[in-house]
């Protein structure tokens, strides 16, 4: 069985820390039984994109939404 979307997200808040995740965002996650630092997580760019190369080159089913500009 092919198992379909992420497994675990990660969110960027820009290069500065600039960016803010929306409540909505978070609220949707949780509904969904997903748990900050475990399931979902919001970093800087530079975390973040380290991240995600971390959880893609385990194999892990990871998406992401990566600031690059602030």
């Amino acid at each position: 069985m092919i198992k379909r979307g992420a497994e675990i997200i990660v969110l960027s808040k820009g290069m500065k820390n600039q960016l803010k995740t929306p409540e909505t965002t978070e609220e949707f996650l949780k509904e969904k039984k997903m748990i900050l630092n475990e399931h979902y997580f919001i970093e800087t760019t530079l975390d973040a994109y380290k991240l995600y190369n971390k959880f893609a080159n385990d194999k892990k089913r990871v998406g992401a939404l990566i600031h690059s500009t602030c």
